[in-house]
């Protein structure tokens, strides 16, 4: 049998603080100071401003000239302004694909709720964010409209950074996950043809999600209890 190969330092590195940041450890806006980790790690600076880079492209990270690295820290009212142009440009998008979604379409959603259903239950944020998304953005797909697509799959990719840092995933489970009692709800609608319960219930289920984030959290650890 082969042996795997041992990870690289810089992803050592990445890994410890996508951890760290995914699983609120470390709190949103705290500088990742090179030095504390390379002196905790006994290791050169390079592998850990790579591994720094590789989570500012993920949107984890924010990079500032001449500053440094900090854990992204967005504003409440970015956040706001964010679920604010979500709830109208996925209403607009979902009123066109209402007439173009099949059977097949409402059976591959019934069948990403069951994978949402499964992330609550192994507990694993990355799976519940990527059905979450998978959900969503195969009903703006559906409406055909590439403009509308575009600048939801920007805002989706932005507030999956939000949910992230601050959803409340790891303190609900399946039974009592609102989430998946909304998107079957949206379902039911979308069979019903119901358009103007299916606009409340789009806009009910995206407000909920918001009002779900939890910004302000206490228990965060230092950087340098992290490594």
């Amino acid at each position: 049998m082969e042996e795997k190969p041992k990870p690289s330092m810089e992803q050592i590195v990445y890994d410890k603080l996508k951890y760290s940041i995914l699983h609120r450890e470390l709190a949103p806006g705290t500088q990742l100071v090179e030095s504390t980790i390379s002196e905790k790690l006994k290791v050169s600076r390079t592998p850990i401003r790579n591994a720094i880079k590789r989570l500012s492209l993920e949107g984890l990270i924010n990079i500032i000239a001449n500053r440094g690295a900090f854990v992204i820290q967005p504003s409440i009212d970015e956040i706001v302004q964010a679920y604010e142009a979500r709830i109208e440009l996925e209403c607009a998008a979902v009123k066109l694909s209402l007439s173009k979604i099949t059977t097949d379409d409402i059976n591959k959603l019934k069948l990403m709720v069951e994978d949402e259903r499964a992330s609550f239950i192994n507990k694993d944020m990355i799976q519940f964010i990527d059905a979450n998304e998978a959900f969503h953005m195969t009903l703006v797909r559906k409406s055909g409209n590439k403009f509308l697509i575009e600048f939801m799959q920007k805002i989706v990719n932005q507030i999956n950074v939000y949910l992230q840092l601050f959803d409340t995933f790891y303190n609900v489970n399946f039974e009592e996950s609102e989430s998946i009692k909304e998107h079957l709800n949206i379902i039911d609608m979308i069979e019903k043809k119901d358009s103007l319960q299916l606009d409340k219930a789009l806009r009910e289920h995206i407000s909920h999600s918001f009002r779900d984030l939890e910004i302000n959290k206490a228990s965060y650890k230092m950087l340098n209890d992290i490594f």
